[in-house]
């Protein structure tokens, strides 16, 4: 992500995978998690404690968005982009 910013995410719906968005963007800023109170963040949202592999380091990526688009139920065809 250093060398080269452009990332694209994906997130299905886990019923019908023809249903996604997908985001387009940069990387505006890459910051370790040294405290790990990102991924605990995640992790108490998802599974409802935290993170429990404490030995790694992890890192956070914050993206501005170019552009977005999505199939299934989440089409926009007024979208330009």
């Amino acid at each position: 992500m250093r060398n080269d910013p452009r990332v694209t995410i994906t997130v299905l719906d886990e019923s019908n995978w023809y249903t996604h968005i997908s985001i387009i963007g940069r990387v505006a800023e890459l910051r370790e998690d040294k405290d790990l109170v990102d991924i605990d963040r995640l992790s108490q949202q998802y599974l409802g404690k935290p993170y429990p592999r404490r030995d790694r380091r992890r890192f956070s990526a914050w993206i501005e968005i170019d552009r977005w688009h999505g199939w299934g139920t989440l089409k926009d065809t007024g979208q330009i982009g």
